[in-house]
């Protein structure tokens, strides 16, 4: 991100400085509650520059106020692969966090001890996670910011946003610090997302704050014409500029950047190239390309496919031999008559001001442009649209066909790691200690073999830094393929040759590739080409593989099996289960079952729980199930598959007696939680090797937020003491997160509950511990006594009136004493338990100037005169219940 931030354009002294006292941004800012503000603006309207300004002024502020704020940023970028991954965002944020609080990695240590290094790749996990973190006191308080949010991958990125706006809502009620989001992105998305929930976040609209806008645009253009005019020119260049630049700092910026590199700058001259570009941004781009010569059209509609197709930037070297390179081209040598010797200036010449080169990297010159290419193909009616008009297959193509002929140049027909012996990949190599967690959460952007030092590795380093385009093809040639649509036909031949892993130039390029793809996998030996067509998915050449009686041995056939149902590659299983797998007899080693549900590929998960020779109940490694690691991964939706399968079992245990309900407590997964719970197969009460349930562990390792409440109000506290959970009340007082008295939304605390259910035991135990609530009232008036009234539960009133906490005399929001409604409902055995209170007044009269005997009277309860003191021999006093036991006599199981 660091990298990311240094190659954006500078801020001009003086604008931006408007968002400081803007109202939305003034009250996000000092919002004490958790709150997301949106900013929305078009294309090329300033978000980011915004967004970097606002960056350097908290910056400065925690810096000059010493705050404990950490503010954590991502800017999203459709160009670049690591920066429009949903993942990779939360990956970064929980990375920014932990490096300045360092004492939190034990959140992602415990992630990582129970799930590996694969829960990088798992959203649930990643979020559960940060939002640990976030929860954490030690945290302080978090500003996050996201640029350009809907540059990211649309599926995730509404999950991620569903995350934020869930996190937001819910009430900051466990006394954490709030954490508040701000979020950039174009009008559209924040329209439809705004659209699809209740809106709760506040909102700045950058194109709404005309004045703000035109401010800085006019402070824009005097700053950059006063170093490439004369005075007498400037105030004509700047009025000229401003009445065409629609309030978009992007068409100026490209217009200045031509104006700048003008050999010709009399005013005259100026006037001549304003004149000629049209304002807004899809007429001045058309215009950019029909400055395009003819001579070099072909070429930059190969540069614009490689550029706008590409996975990441490309560089300067990488685009110099992808511009050469032919499927007739034999070695370097060839390929390297037909390059260009300066790149940058070839690139620059025939693209002008569509292309940013910056470090080496070649970049559009704004996501806009991108868009405005691709869509520029479906205008069939525009004259640009067959030459310059991109379709994503064809970029894809291109790609392909470029970095597959590289890939097969004879220059890789050798073994480029002969010398090198088999070791760990570098997340394999290391320990499984804090160093590595910290490691697995560093991939703010894109690997690169610079940040690889391990011993053995040096080789890897070696050919990428000899061979420009090694590092690309190797590791996207198969994606691009993929995408190709029908003409990957034409690509066939190659992309067989690359999965032909008894050749070189396939051991070349998967080598390499291993290395980035699966670095917590060891470099496998044995990879046949059965098994690398199903890794990569390519039911094309899967056919063929097959079709040309492919000697196939049971090991290789379900290795492929396996390796695509973790990849997910849904067509390869259904044609291995069709054409080879008859009679297969599946390793637990290599179970595919498993592999989908540990890697959350529910559509396999399906497929495979309809095969008669998968048994969903396997065990692997460590004893663990489909169902054990799909529970503790997060994964609801294969949880539900799997349990709706009659042939799973709930409770299998794993090596220390964990069943899948303890890893899902474990992991913190509350839907799963409740999927099990709900479930009358599930045993509550296992215990593991240790002798501890479920509950045990959740207490203890806090992986259940048990003071959070639901729409009521209630918490888990309220729901035991209701259903008289005197175990679980146990557990839950230890963890010293919730307090006896704390009510819900009709002010009703756990004795009230507890009472009101009829559990003497449970009200006991709880006045014992903290008998602050014991006569506390409801909305309604009524008061735990009251409730042990309705229940008619002389144990319960014997508990509450023996505490010492409860006043018998104490009236109602009718003026009734528990006296009172005893003698109207006709309770002798609780009457006579009130009347032998010290200091009970039996004459106490209500609203309606009736006394407990009138109420009496009146209900028919004639039996009891109002100066009769009774008898104690028959009633259930508390000395032959609990209260005059002496502490060594007490039940254990009501022992604090």
């Amino acid at each position: 991100m660091l990298e990311y931030r240094s190659i954006l354009p500078s801020r001009v002294e003086g604008t931006c400085e408007w968002v400081l006292t803007n109202p939305q941004y003034v009250r996000w800012s000092s919002e004490k509650e958790a709150c997301l503000l949106w900013v929305s603006g078009n294309s090329g309207s300033g978000k980011t520059i915004l967004l970097a300004f606002l960056l350097e002024n908290l910056g400065s502020s925690i810096s000059s106020a010493g705050t404990k704020l950490i503010v954590c940023c991502f800017f999203c970028d459709e160009k670049i692969e690591a920066q429009r991954d949903v993942k990779a965002i939360i990956r970064s944020l929980i990375y920014q966090i932990i490096v300045r609080r360092r004492i939190l990695v034990k959140h992602v240590k415990a992630a990582y001890d129970m799930q590996g290094a694969h829960l990088t790749d798992n959203f649930n996990e990643l979020w559960r996670i940060f939002t640990a973190i976030t929860n954490d006191r030690k945290a302080g308080h978090i500003n996050v910011i996201v640029d350009a949010i809907d540059e990211c991958e649309e599926n995730t990125r509404d999950r991620l946003l569903r995350a934020i706006a869930s996190l937001v809502n819910q009430k900051n009620s466990s006394g954490t610090y709030a954490i508040k989001f701000l979020i950039t992105s174009r009008p559209l998305l924040w329209r439809q997302y705004a659209l699809a929930r209740e809106r709760t976040e506040y909102t700045l609209s950058i194109e709404n704050l005309n004045s703000n806008n035109e401010s800085d645009l006019n402070l824009v253009i005097r700053t950059r014409i006063d170093a490439i005019c004369r005075p007498e020119t400037r105030e004509f260049l700047e009025h000229a500029l401003y009445s065409r630049a629609d309030q978009t700092f992007l068409w100026v910026t490209v217009i200045l950047h031509i104006l700048e590199r003008t050999y010709l700058a009399s005013q005259n001259d100026f006037q001549r190239i304003i004149n000629k570009l049209p304002s807004g941004l899809t007429a001045t781009y058309e215009r950019f390309l029909l400055s395009i010569h003819s001579d070099y059209q072909i070429i930059a509609n190969k540069l614009l496919h490689f550029i706008v197709g590409s996975m990441r930037s490309l560089s300067l070297d990488e685009l110099r031999i992808l511009l050469a390179i032919q499927p007739h081209h034999r070695n370097m040598e060839q390929v390297e008559g037909e390059c260009q010797p300066n790149i940058s200036e070839t690139i620059q010449g025939i693209l002008g001001p569509l292309v940013r080169i910056s470090d080496n990297k070649v970049s559009l010159v704004h996501q806009s442009a991108k868009e405005f290419l691709q869509n520029l193909w479906t205008w069939k009616d525009n004259p640009l649209s067959q030459m310059f008009g991109v379709k994503v297959e064809e970029a894809n193509y291109l790609l392909a066909e470029a970095t597959m002929s590289y890939l097969l140049l004879d220059d890789f027909a050798v073994d480029k790691f002969a010398h090198v012996t088999d070791i760990d990949s570098p997340s394999s190599a290391q320990h499984e200690d804090e160093d590595t967690v910290w490691d697995a959460f560093k991939l703010e952007g894109d690997i690169t073999l610079q940040e690889i030092e391990y011993t053995g590795y040096r080789t890897y380093q070696n050919i990428a830094a000899a061979h420009a385009l090694f590092d690309y093809s190797a590791r996207y040639w198969s994606e691009h393929y993929s995408r190709s649509g029908s003409a990957k036909k034409n690509a066939f031949n190659s992309a067989f040759s690359l999965l032909n892993t008894s050749q070189n130039w396939a051991k070349n390029w998967f080598r390499y590739f291993w290395l980035f793809a699966e670095p917590e996998c060891l470099y496998p030996s044995k990879f046949d080409t059965l098994i690398a067509t199903s890794y990569f998915g390519h039911v094309e050449i899967l056919d063929a593989v097959l079709a040309r009686d492919y000697k196939h041995d049971q090991n290789i056939t379900e290795t492929a099996v396996y390796w695509a149902s973790r990849k997910g590659k849904l067509e390869i299983i259904d044609v291995l289960k069709t054409r080879v797998c008859q009679g297969m007899t599946v390793s637990i080693a290599l179970h595919p079952l498993i592999a989908a549900a540990l890697y959350g590929c529910l559509e396999v998960v399906k497929l495979l729980l309809n095969l008669d020779k998968i048994d969903p109940n396997v065990q692997g490694i460590g004893g663990r199930d489909s169902l054990s690691l799909a529970a503790s991964n997060g994964h609801v939706d294969i949880v539900k598959a799997l349990l709706e399968d009659s042939r799973v079992q709930l409770d299998v245990q794993d090596v220390n007696k964990w069943t899948p309900f303890f890893w899902a407590v474990g992991g913190k997964h509350l839907d799963i939680v409740r999927l099990f719970s709900r479930n009358p197969g599930t045993d509550v009460n296992h215990v593991d090797n240790r002798g501890r349930n479920v509950l045990s562990w959740a207490a203890e390792s806090d992986r259940l937020h048990c003071q959070n409440q639901d729409l009521s109000g209630r918490d888990a506290l309220s729901w035991a003491a209701a259903a008289g959970h005197l175990e679980v009340i146990k557990l839950l007082l230890e963890s010293r997160k919730l307090k006896i008295s704390g009510k819900d939304k009709d002010q009703r605390n756990a004795i009230s509950w507890a009472a009101g259910g009829g559990h003497y035991e449970i009200v006991y135990y709880l006045i014992k511990c903290n008998g602050l609530g014991a006569d506390a009232e409801d909305v309604d008036g009524w008061r735990p006594l009251a409730w042990a009234l309705e229940k008619s539960d002389p144990r319960t009133v014997q508990v509450l009136l023996s505490s010492g906490k409860v006043d018998a005399n104490r009236k109602d929001k009718n003026g009734c004493t528990p006296l009172s409604w005893a003698a109207a409902l006709g309770l002798e055995d609780i009457v006579r338990m009130i009347v032998d209170v010290e200091g009970i007044d039996i004459y106490a009269r209500d609203m309606d100037n009736q006394t407990p005997m009138s109420r009496a009277e009146a209900f028919g309860h004639t039996q009891h005169r109002q100066d009769r003191k009774f008898e104690n021999n028959d009633i259930m006093s508390m000395e032959s219940l609990v209260t005059n036991l002496r502490p060594e006599q007490e039940p254990e199981h009501l022992r604090l």
